[in-house]
C-alpha cells in the first residue's frame, strides 16, 4: 500500500512539474523585445501645406541649419515678423498689428505651445538700424521711418515628399536661388547657394528660356514652372529637411537643416 502511495505522489509531482514548464514557456517575457521605429510616408494636409510654404517664404535664408530654441531673440523676431507680414499675402489675408498678444499667438502657432520670445527693439540685420521699436507701455511696435524692411534673396521652395516617424514629421524640400531681381525682372540663372546667387558664381542652371518649363505670358514676360525645374534637377541642388513635432493634430516646427 505505501509502494503505491510513493508511486502516485512520484507521478502527480511529475505532471505538475510538467504542466508548470508549459505554462512557463508561454509566458515569455517579452519587455524586452526593440521594435524597429519605421519613417512612413505622410500625407500633408492642405493646411499643412499652407504652414510650411508661409514659413519657407518667412525663415531668413542665412538661417540654413537651426533649432528654433537655440536661435537668439532678434532671429527670432524677424522670423515672426517675417510670417505676420506675408500672411497678409501667403496667409489667411488677415493684417495683424503688430502687438505682444498677436506676436506670442503667432509664436506658439507655429513652434510650439510653449515657445517664447522677448519683446524687444527688432534691429536691421545689415546696419543695426531699429526697424521696429517696442513700446512697453501700449505692449506693441511701432514701424521706424527709417526701416527698409528685412528683405532677403529670391529663391524657390519645392518640397520633394514628407514622413512621419513617431510623434515627428519631416518634410524634405530643395532650394534654388536666384540673384537680386528688381521689379519686372526675369530670373535668369538658379544658384545652389547663397554665396553664389550674391556673387552670381557658378550658376547649374543658365539661360531660362522658352522651352518644356517656361513660357512667355501675354505681357511677353517669362513664366517658369519652378517646381516641374526642382523635381527634375533635385540632385544638382541642396536638400533640406523640416523636421516638425505633432501635437493635437497641429505640426509645430523644430528644426532646419541641410541633409545634403
Amino acid at each position: 500500500m505505501l509502494k503505491k502511495f510513493i508511486s502516485l505522489f512520484i507521478c502527480i509531482i511529475c505532471l505538475t512539474g510538467c504542466n508548470t514548464k508549459e505554462m512557463s514557456n508561454n509566458n515569455v517575457d517579452t519587455t524586452n523585445e526593440t521594435h524597429e521605429i519605421v519613417e512612413e510616408e505622410y500625407t500633408l494636409s492642405d493646411n499643412e501645406t499652407n504652414k510650411i510654404n508661409l514659413l519657407l517664404s518667412s525663415i531668413p535664408y542665412s538661417l540654413e541649419n537651426f533649432s528654433f530654441n537655440d536661435l537668439d531673440n532678434q532671429q527670432k523676431l524677424q522670423i515672426i515678423f517675417n510670417i505676420i507680414s506675408n500672411n497678409e499675402y501667403m496667409g489667411d489675408g488677415s493684417k495683424l498689428s503688430l502687438t505682444k498678444e498677436n506676436l506670442l499667438m503667432i509664436t506658439q502657432k507655429y513652434f510650439g505651445e510653449n515657445a517664447t520670445i522677448d519683446m524687444e527693439n527688432l534691429y536691421s540685420p545689415y546696419d543695426n538700424d531699429i526697424l521696429y521699436s517696442y513700446n512697453a507701455k501700449t505692449e506693441s511696435f511701432v514701424q521706424s521711418p527709417y526701416g527698409h524692411g528685412v528683405g532677403d534673396l529670391n529663391s524657390y521652395n519645392t518640397v520633394i515628399k514628407a514622413t512621419k516617424k513617431e510623434d515627428k514629421v519631416l518634410v524634405y524640400f530643395t532650394r534654388m536661388y536666384t540673384a537680386y531681381l528688381d521689379t519686372g525682372e526675369e530670373p535668369k540663372e538658379l544658384y545652389k547657394t547663397i554665396e553664389d546667387a550674391q556673387n552670381q558664381t557658378n550658376p547649374i542652371i543658365t539661360k531660362l528660356s522658352k522651352n518644356e518649363f517656361c513660357s512667355y505670358d501675354y505681357y511677353d514676360f517669362l513664366e517658369c514652372d519652378f517646381d516641374k525645374i526642382a523635381t527634375k534637377n533635385q540632385d544638382l541642388f541642396n536638400t533640406y529637411l523640416l523636421t516638425f513635432t505633432m501635437s493635437n493634430e497641429n505640426i509645430y516646427l523644430d528644426s532646419l537643416t541641410i541633409t545634403e
